[in-house]
């Protein structure tokens, strides 16, 4: 940014001549230099030709030299030395080494310079002592003031490294000819060489490194951002497999830093182990505070695999690691990396691309502008493969004008390697440098290839131009055809160029800047002899930038020259920028010329009247005019000062005479020219200030004065703006001049300098501005209290600790600066309740007493001490710090047990096991000090017990036995700590074994069994039961029926009479307790008792019901089921046992003994005996009996269907008859029921149709239309009314007649035709097409044309083909409308009418006219292949006939043209629903070579439906479920089927073609995409049925 200002002081010089050397191998100063374009800017002093450039100021300087070397072999060195120095230890250097015989050795950088330095060029060779210096250039410009902002530039003398991995540079000297760093910042580290950013904006920073012994594969160097020291994040150089052992890596390019960001050099070895770091440079430059949407810097997220030629996009981007985008970044799309411009102005765009594992052909890669991906626009920059290895960087830098929603995009091309990758260091930034206003710039590709031959120099012209900025009135600066670009303004450009060359094959290319088309400027780049292999280099893109300075009105261009080379090509994707980035105009601009116009007329004015006049002035600088009258300068013209910034130029104005009478005589009318320098004058050139950082809002801090002069030498006003530096902290007063403190406080320690640029404007000038430099330097206060570091502290420590131990060191930072304001002592304020710590020594925290951890239950007991640092000097704020202090534990404490003896009774019953009892000891330590271990150390006889080591817990390790064991035991516990050494307690635990009941009473038998008849009286002995104990306890007996009791001996008895039917056997449980006067000690045995009863007769059989009712059919056959009896008998055996009877000999049936099932023996008639009555008797084995009542009915039954007359019937019937129309009579007939039939419609008719239920007749209902559907089939029942109903079908085929009920219609209704007027008589010229959805005779069409003038036009009456007359070119008018009626051929026919115009195209010179400007028609699709289906005729004026006209048609698979007549033809079957409509474009052409002249047109061909579409299901099979519950007409299913053809074609029919028994039936027809529903209509006999069902066109049935 920096370099859109002022910059005051440039140089551009380079050598003109070869010099071939015959000297020492070693170094040389290079001198013989001269001035770009014939000299002019050396204002500075010194010679030229001495090569040395005196330093004016002190300051930055961006430097580039471009050198070329000729006829050299071996090592060669590059330097541009400061101070006259030979050596590479200062300024900026590159190495190449072994060489072809042609070298480029480039240097571009910045450095600070104090004034009265020198700087100059230096080369070295190795080995070589004869080599030629070739064309050189060295450029130097003033980039920004000597100021206490953030810069450094440092020098790092060499070392072996020998190691591979990345290698952070370090260890930076200083000496008398370079800067190091500002001593007031300290933002550079010599020793670690790492650049604290003190401030948020952007640097430009520059680094080279010097490496020697590289035989490895690459070395990679970057500036590392936070300490990366990777591949992501800053600037980087990739350097593949070298051809030498030595060589210089140089990164440059400009960063945004955060404040507290670091930066740092770092070189990285691939593979090579020993190799040595000769030198290295490393310099930053602050270039401007950052402003909203500045820019970005980027890298790649990873690397991607690229496996395809062409253009290619990098892939996703991300920031820099720890290093955000700009503020409010917007613009930058991170997935794509398009990044869109936010405003008008220029951009300093730079581009890293590393590729990896390119092998063949040749790469480059381009900042594509607004989208284009091809050679349109954009920066390129290309390298060959398989020439520095396959890894290698693509370096692009470039300044262009952009304007604002303008997008860019870097891509990447590869011309034959399909394996290759875009690494991951790949990266790229945009800086926004200057606003439009403050620019002048073009940015230009080449149109088109430029062939290069027979040697010598070329200028390039013919360039394309892009977002270029003419900020002057109408002036063009730069000429695409001739490639001259002129300087409107004297002062600095940024030039650059990246030209792509293909094709060389011999010799050596050199691309310049030229002055003037003089000698080059200080930009050039050279290509060498290829390699063995063509491809390796003869594709390559030839680059430079740099600054060069121009006067007013040179001209700058591009020039390419080779020696060798005859045939060569500069390629259209070349591209050039050229951008005024400072500078002032010249003091004084000679006028040349001028002439005033257009006096009045016989010099004389009548009142009131008035006359325009004008001025040429031919100036080479700003002029000022008035006009004057009789030799007085005149207000009543429209003069002006005016500013005249063109060669030649034109100012209109006008004279008006005020006079209300009589005339003005105009004598001595002219106008007053002065020649001046408009540009304000600051005295002094710059300002210094001091503030407090304190100042108040709106204080005034300084004032700046400038001054203007109008062009009579008068002062002219002038306004003031602060152009950069501001961070808002400032304003200044647009007319006064006077700065003061604005938004933003001032802080010393965010910013302790400023170095505002002020412009002073021209007010009636606007291009005439100065700026000039305010430095701001900031006093600090004591404004910033002490804060700690780090803020809190966490400090372990044991409690064993000496007293006066130290805790801690207590650290602050003060942002202030003074030794005064940074003073600071400390107190302890909180947390010191115990009296523990205190401070000595200043800032030493330590203990003042025993520390005790025992008084917190946790470890380490925590203590937060809360200390205050203060100023103990000058007060002020002051800021506290918690210190967290973990005392941890020390061993010194033993376990004690919480009872001094422990006792216990345990009895012999216990449990392996069991819980008995816990000993517990507690320490007041912690952790393992604190952790106490049980164990026995005695009276543990035989391991009866057990205790556990962590719980202290004792088990029972095995069973007791009071009668044959010990009855006591003494047991001595042991509780040890784990602390070292560990400390240890014992006691002792008493236990007492207690004698238990044990034994549980025990039954003679498990299960003891009984016998007993039912209905008995209560005592009835059962049986008797024992039971024993081996403890000769006494026992209680009980049982768990209460239908029986038991004795104190053992009998059980029946307490109550007992009834086998309520079940039988009985069993239940008998139970001995021991008895004992504690219950819960008592025992129990249980055995089973089982109890059988025998049964007695005492149940009769009851049957299930009172009385039976069966109903059954007359017609049911002797011997058939009528129905069962039931009765039960609850008795056991035969007293169960029941059999059945009929009491009565004359009832027709038969039951059978011993099932109650009931048969017929006779025949039944319902006629005769409508029911049967008897009675049945049950009979037990004890010969108790019951009987029950028995009623039969018996059933009429309906056994005959209806039967129709016919079993279909069918109807014509005319589509147009009235609702209510009888159409036809359907009968039925019945044996059984002669009357009471019932008629309806089951299924079809669609509404249309109804039925009368008592007559059978059938009607319309609904209006009909033949064209919406021709016929309908309805299912007609008849039903009985019978018991069962019985019912039966018919089907009703009804045909409607069509009638002429529908008018022809045109397709369009409105149409236009254009006609060539060469189209002779006869010609086709129109296709009248009509549709009538009617049939037969009544859509049969005939054409014919009416409301046509003179007879013009004639029509065919069968197929409405429109033909010419008469010749188009005797059609006078140019539109002509005629009317085409279409009418039928019905009795009573119906027509329409097609309103066409006619528009008679003229012909144009000799180029060939088509008779019609569109070509329409309308074919059916199933129409023959090779059918001529068009006529596309064209003629010319020179020609009456159309034969020597070639006719050709665009490729389409379908149709073919004939080449003489013009004839469209099909070629292949067309498929109206693949593709309804074809745009076909027809070509005719005549002549041939430069004489060949073509006209095209459009044809329309409309595919009409044909009926080639058979109707397809949706399901090939289907399944249905239906219960035999269902009534009849019960839908069960739904089929769908598609035609694909329209209209009618489309109506599908369906139809049951096997199947089905005649118990299903379908909707017979549903349009085309209704599904048609499945019904049953009689009654299922069946578990499965399988039905096929059938859909087919109406058009075919």
């Amino acid at each position: 940014r920096a370099c859109a200002r002022a910059l005051c002081v440039c140089v551009c010089v380079c050598v003109h001549a070869y010099a071939r050397l015959s000297a020492p191998s070693g170094w040389i100063r290079q001198t013989g230099f001269q001035f770009d374009g014939a000299g002019g800017f050396n204002t500075f002093g010194g010679a030229p030709f001495n090569g040395l450039f005196t330093v004016p100021q002190s300051g930055w300087y961006y430097i580039a030299a471009n050198h070329h070397i000729s006829q050299g072999s071996g090592f060669m060195r590059a330097l541009v030395g400061i101070q006259l120095t030979l050596t590479p230890n200062n300024g900026l250097h590159s190495a190449q080494g072994n060489p072809l015989t042609e070298m480029s050795p480039a240097v571009a950088g910045i450095a600070r310079l104090r004034k009265g330095q020198t700087l100059s060029n230096h080369f070295y060779s190795g080995s070589d002592k004869s080599w030629s210096f070739a064309t050189h250039g060295f450029s130097v410009a003033e980039v920004g003031d000597y100021h206490p902002l953030p810069s450094f530039h440092a020098f790092r003398w060499g070392a072996n490294i020998n190691a591979a991995g990345w290698y952070t540079v370090t260890g930076y000297n200083t000496n008398r000819y370079t800067w190091t760093y500002d001593q007031q910042t300290g933002a550079f580290n010599n020793g670690r060489g790492i650049f604290l950013a003190p401030v948020d904006g952007i640097y430009w920073v520059g680094g080279n490194v010097e490496v020697s012994n590289a035989a490895g594969r690459y070395f990679r160097l970057v500036v590392s951002l936070n300490g990366a020291n990777s591949i992501q994040g800053g600037l980087h150089s990739v350097t593949g497999p070298p051809t030498t052992n030595i060589y210089t890596l140089s990164v440059s390019g400009s960063l945004y830093m955060k404040k507290g960001d670091t930066a740092n050099l770092a070189i990285y070895s691939n593979t090579d182990l020993s190799w040595r770091m000769n030198r290295a440079q490393f310099a930053m430059h602050f270039l401007e505070y950052t402003r909203a949407s500045l820019g970005f810097n980027v890298d790649q997220v990873a690397n991607v695999r690229v496996s395809k030629l062409g253009w290619t996009t990098p892939g996703a981007w991300r920031v820099f690691p720890n290093n955000g985008l700009y503020v409010n970044g917007t613009g930058l799309n991170l997935a794509n990396g398009v990044y869109t411009v936010p405003y008008d102005g220029i951009y300093l765009v730079a581009l890293n691309i590393r590729c990896d594992g390119a092998n063949a052909g040749y790469f480059r890669v381009k900042v594509a502008i607004n989208g284009s991906n091809t050679k349109e626009y954009g920066m390129t920059v290309s390298k060959t493969g398989a020439t520095h290895g396959s890894f290698y960087t693509l370096n692009l830098v470039n300044a262009i004008y952009l304007s604002a929603k303008s997008t860019l995009q870097p891509v990447g091309w590869s011309q034959s390697d399909t394996n290759w990758y875009f690494q991951q260091e790949s990266g790229w930034n945009a800086v926004y440098l200057a606003s439009r206003n403050e620019v002048q710039a073009v940015h230009a590709k080449i149109a088109r290839n430029v062939t290069m031959n027979n040697g010598g120099s070329k200028r390039l012209g013919g360039w394309t131009t892009m977002n270029n900025v003419e900020p002057f009135m109408g002036d063009r600066t730069f000429d695409e055809r001739t490639g001259l670009f002129t300087a409107l303004v004297a002062g600095n450009y940024f030039c650059s160029f990246n030209i792509r060359v293909d094709g060389i094959s011999t010799g050596k290319v050199a691309v310049q800047f030229r002055v003037n088309g003089g000698q080059p400027a200080a930009l050039h780049a050279y290509e060498g002899l290829p390699a063995p292999t063509p491809t390796s280099l003869s594709i390559n893109t030839l680059s430079a930038s740099g600054i060069v300075r121009l006067k007013r009105f040179q001209k700058l261009s591009v020039w390419v020259s080779f020696v060798d080379d005859k045939s060569f090509r500069v390629v259209d994707e070349s591209s050039m920028s050229i951008v005024f980035v400072g500078g002032s105009y010249p003091e004084r601009c000679p006028l040349t010329g001028v002439s005033i116009i257009q006096q009045p007329t016989g010099g004389r004015v009548a009142a009131g009247g008035s006359f325009n006049f004008s001025i040429i002035a031919e100036a080479n600088g700003p002029i000022a005019y008035q006009w004057y009258f009789n030799g007085q300068v005149i207000a009543k013209a429209n003069s002006m000062w005016y500013n005249i910034t063109k060669v030649t130029t034109t100012n209109q104005g006008w004279y008006r005479c005020d006079a209300s009478s009589g005339t003005d005589t105009v004598r001595g009318f002219g106008v007053y020219l002065t020649v001046y320098n408009p540009f304000p004058t600051f005295k002094p050139a710059t300002y210094q200030t001091a503030v407090f950082e304190n100042v108040a809002k709106g204080r005034s801090i300084a004032r700046v004065i400038a001054t203007a002069q109008k062009p009579n030498k008068q002062l002219q006003a002038v306004s003031y703006k602060i152009m950069s530096g501001n961070d808002n902290s400032f304003a200044i007063n647009a007319k006064t001049g006077v700065i003061t403190r604005w938004n933003k406080n001032i802080d010393y320690e965010r910013m302790n300098a400023y170095s505002l640029v002020v412009r002073a404007t021209n007010t009636a000038v606007k291009m005439a501005y100065t700026d000039t430099r305010v430095n701001v330097t900031v006093l600090d206060l004591n404004d910033n209290r002490p804060v700690f570091v780090p803020r809190t502290q966490s400090v372990n420590i044991n409690e064993n600790v000496p007293i006066f131990s130290q805790v801690t060191t207590l650290t602050t930072t003060d942002r202030d600066s003074t030794k005064a304001n940074t003073a600071v002592a400390y107190n302890i304020t909180g947390g010191n309740g115990r009296g523990f710590f205190g401070i000595t020594g200043g800032n030493r925290l330590i203990t003042v007493k025993p520390l005790d951890r025992d008084w917190s239950r946790k470890n380490p007991a925590v203590i937060n001490v809360w200390v205050v640092a203060y100023n103990p000097q000058l007060g002020g704020a002051t800021s506290s710090s918690k210190i967290t202090i973990n005392i941890f534990d020390a061993n010194d404490n033993s376990p004690v047990f919480t009872m001094p003896v422990y006792y216990l009774n345990v009895s012999e019953a216990a449990r392996q096991n069991q819980w008995l009892i816990r000993t517990r000891a507690t320490d007041k330590d912690f952790g393992s000090n604190g952790t106490v271990t049980f164990s026995f150390i005695g009276g543990n006889t035989g391991s009866v017990f057990r205790i556990d080591a962590t719980t202290g817990v004792i088990r029972l390790a095995q069973t007791l036995d009071y009668d044959n064991g010990p009855k006591t035991y003494q047991l001595t516990v042991q509780g040890r700590d784990g602390g070292t050494p560990s400390h240890a307690t014992s006691v002792v635990v008493n236990v007492m074994v207690e004698n238990q009941n044990d034994n549980i009473p025990l039954f003679t038998v498990p299960v003891y069994y009984g016998s007993t008849t039912e209905n008995l009286p209560a005592g009835q002995s059962i049986v008797t039961v024992l039971a024993t104990d081996k403890d000769s306890y006494n026992f209680t007996y009980s049982v768990s029926n209460t239908n029986f009791t038991i004795s104190t001996a053992g009998v059980i008895t029946t307490a109550r009479p007992l009834d086998r039917e309520a079940g039988t056997p009985f069993v239940f449980n008998v139970q001995a307790v021991d008895i004992l006067p504690d219950i819960t000690q008592q025992h129990t045995g249980t055995a089973m008792v089982s109890v059988d009863i025998v049964d007695v007769n005492d149940n009769t059989p009851m049957f299930t019901q009172k009385s039976y009712g069966f109903t059954v059919p007359e017609t049911l056959p002797i011997g058939a089921l009528v129905g069962t009896v039931t009765a039960t008998d609850p008795d056991d055996t035969s007293f169960g046992q029941v059999t059945y009877s009929v009491s009565s000999s004359l009832a027709p049936v038969y039951i059978q003994p011993l099932t109650g099932i009931i048969e017929t023996t006779a025949a039944l008639n319902y006629q005769t005996q409508k029911s049967i009555s008897f009675s049945v008797t049950a009979t037990d084995g004890g010969g108790l009996q019951s009987t029950s009542t028995v009623i039969i009915t018996v059933q009429n039954v309906n056994l005959h269907a209806p039967v129709f007359g016919n079993v279909t019937y069918s109807a014509l019937v005319p589509e147009n008859v009235i609702n209510g129309t009888a159409i036809k009579t359907v009968q039925a007939t019945d044996i059984d029921q002669p009357t009471g039939l019932t008629y309806s419609i089951l299924h079809g008719g669609d509404g249309f149709f109804t039925i009368n239920p008592t007559t059978g007749v059938v009607s319309t209902s609904n209006l009909l239309d033949y064209e919406t559907q021709p016929a309908y089939e309805l299912v007609i029942g008849c039903n009985d009314n019978g018991t069962p109903p019985m019912m039966n079908i018919t089907f009703l085929y009804v045909q409607l007649i069509d009638v002429n009920d529908n008018t022809p219609v045109f397709m369009p209704p409105r149409d236009s035709i254009g006609i060539g007027t060469l189209a002779p008589a006869g010609t086709i010229v129109y296709y009248a097409m009509a549709t009538d959805a009617d049939s037969g005779t009544n859509a049969q069409l005939t054409y014919l044309i009416t409301s046509q003038p003179a007879n013009l036009f004639n029509i065919s009456a069968t197929n409405g083909t429109v033909t010419l007359n008469q010749a188009a070119n005797s059609i006078a008018a140019t539109g002509v409308m005629f009317t085409v009626i279409a009418s039928d051929s019905a009795i009573s026919p119906r027509s329409s009418r097609l309103s066409v115009t006619a528009n008679i195209r003229p012909s144009v010179g000799e180029q060939p006219q088509f008779v019609l400007d569109t070509f329409k028609v309308f074919v059916a699709e199933d129409i023959a292949m090779g059918t001529n289906i068009l006529s596309a005729l064209a003629y010319t004026p020179q020609i009456s006939a159309s034969g020597d006209i070639g006719y050709s048609l665009a490729a389409n698979p379908n149709f073919g043209i004939d080449v003489t007549t013009g004839a469209i033809y099909t070629v292949a079957t067309l498929d109206r629903e693949a593709n309804p409509q074809y745009n076909l474009m027809v070509t005719a052409t005549i002549g041939e070579g430069l004489s060949t002249f073509r006209s095209t047109v459009p044809a329309v061909i409309t595919v009409v439906d044909a009926n080639d579409n058979a109707p397809v299901f949706g399901n090939g099979s289907m399944m249905a479920r239906v219960s035999e519950l269902d009534p009849a007409g019960t839908p069960i299913y739904q089929v769908l089927a598609t035609d694909a053809d329209t209209g009618t074609n489309a109506i599908i029919r369906y139809s049951i073609v096997t199947g089905g028994d005649g118990v299903f039936q379908i909707d017979p027809f549903l349009g085309t995409d209704e599904p048609a529903r499945i019904e049953f209509i009689e009654h299922l006999n069946r578990l499965a049925y399988t039905c096929i069902f059938q859909c087919s066109q109406v058009g075919c049935w």
